[in-house]
């Protein structure tokens, strides 16, 4: 039997407990498991399963789309301090949380929003907006 006989519920089924760089090697083979491997709940899966991302509203983007233009890039970004990556409506929030020297010990951790990440469908990237920056200050794009 080859593996291409299987049902294709059985095949995304395999597919799913891959990484998704396997996942990408896996598409280039043959068209039958690129149609298999673009099956957006895949990909949702892994956006949660990896960033914990549940939703896609208000990015206009599959599943896949985030993942690979998006989640993977981020994951590459280094960070220093204690820093919140949240998944907002249309955008990734970096927030930082940081205690000033009056504080108290036992006092909450002040934070603010340090960017927020979208994605900009008329360039095809992903553009940082600086919330520090001066109003009126352009995007960034984020380069792989």
């Amino acid at each position: 039997m080859c593996l291409l006989d299987l049902p294709t519920e059985l095949l995304q089924y395999i597919a799913s407990f891959l990484p998704a760089e396997s996942l990408t090697c896996l598409s280039k083979t043959c068209r039958q498991l690129h149609e298999i491997t673009a099956i957006d709940s895949l990909w949702q899966a892994l956006s949660f399963r990896d960033y914990g991302v549940n939703s896609n509203q208000g990015w206009n983007l599959t599943y896949k789309e985030i993942y690979t233009k998006g989640l993977k890039r981020l994951a590459l970004i280094p960070y220093g301090g204690l820093v919140n990556v949240c998944w907002g409506h249309g955008e990734i929030q970096v927030n930082r949380y940081m205690s000033r020297p009056e504080d108290h010990p036992s006092s909450k951790l002040s934070s603010y929003q340090m960017f927020s990440l979208r994605w900009n469908e008329t360039l095809g990237d992903i553009e940082v907006f600086c919330v520090q920056c001066p109003s009126g200050a352009r995007p960034a794009i984020l380069l792989q």
